[in-house]
């Protein structure tokens, strides 16, 4: 197994950090902070950040077609 770059590394930290964030707001939803389509749009929102996070740090896998 091979170490991880720190830009590898940097970019794994910032992905968790995203998927707390959504984790977060799970439980807004579950305790009725935020309705639905608020968490729907926060939610599309952190899986554009987590795409252009893992574009940057050149972890992003081709899409098929």
């Amino acid at each position: 197994m091979r170490k991880a770059t720190q830009k590898e590394f940097e970019t794994i930290q910032e992905l968790f950090s995203l998927n707390y964030v959504k984790v977060l707001f799970k439980q807004l939803l579950e305790e009725e902070l935020i309705n639905k389509k608020e968490y729907e749009l926060l939610i599309k929102k952190l899986d554009e950040d987590i795409d252009k996070v893992l574009d940057k740090g050149g972890l992003m896998w081709k899409k098929e077609k």
